[in-house]
């Protein structure tokens, strides 16, 4: 292409117009560069809890709150087997005592 020789003149309704198409076009960059870093620090957390997009899935919160009962059922558990084993002990030590 070759360039014009004579720059088109604008009225100034045409010129308003352009201003007006430029902004919008600057204003739609600017949304699409502040989404663009919104989604990089979205990639680059850490845990998912931080994650500015992270949209709450229910398979996964029911998993979570399984999770948390399986891991309070386990903690009474080994308390349990530990006042049992304690108990075993002494009652093993009283029947080699009573021999």
């Amino acid at each position: 292409m070759e360039p014009k020789s004579h720059p088109m003149l604008l009225t100034k309704k045409q010129m308003k117009q352009e201003v007006e198409r430029l902004t919008t076009e600057l204003q739609l960059i600017t949304s699409q560069r502040n989404e663009r870093q919104d989604h990089l620090t979205f990639i680059s957390e850490d845990t998912m809890e931080n994650r500015p997009y992270h949209k709450p899935n229910p398979f996964y919160e029911k998993l979570k709150l399984e999770h948390a009962q399986v891991m309070s059922e386990l903690r009474t558990l080994e308390a349990d087997y530990t006042e049992t084993s304690e108990k075993f002990s002494e009652l093993t030590k009283e029947t080699v005592f009573f021999q």
